[in-house]
């Protein structure tokens, strides 16, 4: 018997903050217990909750932070 399979694009979920942290939380309890089979499914989710926070943190941190030219920065 076939296992039925569902594509789920992560990314294009509207995420809340408090979402987020909720998942964030969720993802860590399933790690603890994870069906080797379910590794990959996980593992995709918390890739897709990470790149969402960093685009919703850079987007709320970053808007009142003006742009600096690189060539300015005295590294």
């Amino acid at each position: 018997m076939a296992t039925e399979q569902r594509c789920v694009d992560y990314l294009a979920h509207e995420w809340y903050p408090t979402d987020l942290i909720t998942t964030h939380r969720e993802i860590r309890r399933q790690a603890r217990s994870v069906n080797p089979k379910e590794t990959y499914r996980l593992a995709r989710f918390q890739n897709a909750l990470w790149r969402q926070m960093a685009r919703t943190l850079t987007t709320r941190l970053g808007k009142f932070n003006a742009m600096v030219d690189p060539a300015t920065v005295d590294w």
